[in-house]
């Protein structure tokens, strides 16, 4: 991940969703958000497929540091 300016940051990697079990979606996901707290990180999340012409998805996330709740 990488710290930006202040207490934003940005952290992403490859994923893979199952479907069912008929198959499975690729794709990257990508956070930016930023520290609230020493052990606390709030933003937005998007998925990026990596095949098709599917849109992207986004959405919120909270990462709490794991040990304090």
């Amino acid at each position: 991940w990488t710290r930006g300016e202040a207490s934003s940051v940005t952290f992403s990697g490859p994923v893979e969703f199952l479907l069912g079990n008929v198959g499975r979606e690729a794709g990257t996901l990508v956070f930016k958000g930023k520290f609230e707290t020493e052990s606390l990180i709030t933003g937005e999340v998007e998925f990026s497929p990596l095949v098709g012409d599917r849109p992207s998805k986004s959405g919120t996330f909270k990462a709490v540091r794991a040990g304090d709740g």
